[in-house]
């Protein structure tokens, strides 16, 4: 079961940062802060407009994601205590396929107001820590536009590299084409320096 115990982190700030698995009962939530953050960010694939997740499609998600032997979805949420606010959401999608179950891609966004100021990185360290302590998964993959040096960065100082580059296969306004990079983590050969 793909679930992990919330994680407690402590922002450069001072603010608590919580990371957890978001409960089946909270699709409208997540569904509302995720369409939301979409609107506030032009750095990934999709729009806010083409998001048209019910609260029923984000909780069987969610449940989906909770069975899942490999797949992991997590939320961010920070503030004082008992009164923290959607800051991310993040999952590791799994491949359905045999031959590629040990491949996992990551899927991360922040919240306006919340980008560089630390979620990203527990969000990260959250998930990175699952894949490397999950004894299917081998390798972590993502693509990020090679205009985001930050996104960039964080991704490297969590073992990310350079697998290749697509050219101008993202249109961040119409007519202006831009790179994409894709980048892996081998978390196995993490486990085996472990050792």
């Amino acid at each position: 079961m793909a679930t992990i115990p919330d994680r407690l982190f402590t922002l450069p700030d001072g603010r608590v940062c919580v990371v957890r698995c978001p409960r089946e009962d909270e699709g409208e939530y997540v569904r509302a802060n995720v369409k939301a953050t979409f609107a506030t960010t032009d750095s990934v694939l999709t729009c806010a407009d083409e998001f048209v997740m019910s609260a029923e499609d984000e909780a069987k998600f969610i449940k989906e994601r909770i069975a899942s032997p490999t797949g992991m979805f997590v939320i961010a949420e920070v503030g004082p205590e008992g009164l923290h606010a959607f800051a991310g959401c993040a999952g590791l999608d799994p491949i359905p396929k045999r031959r590629a179950q040990h491949n996992v891609t990551l899927g991360i966004m922040t919240g306006e107001g919340y980008r560089g100021v630390g979620v990203g990185q527990c969000i990260m360290q959250t998930l990175m820590d699952y894949a490397r302590a999950h004894p299917i998964i081998r390798r972590v993959q993502l693509e990020v536009l090679e205009a985001n040096p930050r996104a960039i960065a964080l991704y490297e100082r969590h073992g990310f590299v350079r697998e290749g580059r697509r050219i101008g296969c993202f249109q961040r306004t119409p007519g202006v084409f831009e790179n994409d990079l894709i980048m892996a983590a081998d978390v196995q050969s993490d486990r085996a320096t472990e050792r």
